[in-house]
């Protein structure tokens, strides 16, 4: 995965490794760029801003994406799981004509990975979207 350290982004952060958004997945396999996520552009707060200037309730990098490391080995191959959690189907019953694009209202998302090399398991971006 590719993205930004929240530590870097945040000095006062003295948690373990998270990165932040924009986030993309690097194939280990065929070396394709996938982006996957960019919070001032998905999620529930940046749906509910369209037309209007974008709102992104969290952290977000500029300038070249590192890959993120595993902070057991450090190694930088993971086996990716992405998770995007959309408590709304109140929202659906309120504002039916949002039905088309109710997935786009997503307000959490968290990506944990499995390293290849030492087999830790660890959330590695995990963001509130709303």
């Amino acid at each position: 995965m590719l993205g930004h350290s929240l530590k870097e982004c945040n000095p006062e952060y003295d948690g373990p490794p998270l990165f932040v958004s924009p986030l993309a997945f690097l194939c280990s396999s065929c070396g394709k760029t996938t982006e996957i996520l960019d919070t001032k552009q998905h999620g529930y707060n940046s749906e509910i801003s369209k037309g209007g200037e974008n709102y992104d309730s969290n952290y977000r990098g500029t300038g070249a994406r590192q890959a993120v490391p595993c902070p057991e080995c450090g190694t930088s191959e993971f086996s990716m799981t992405a998770f995007c959690a959309h408590p709304h189907f109140d929202l659906i019953e309120d504002e039916p004509e949002l039905e088309p694009r109710a997935q786009e209202y997503f307000d959490s998302f968290d990506c944990r990975g499995k390293c290849a090399a030492c087999g830790k398991e660890s959330s590695l971006a995990n963001f509130e979207l709303a």
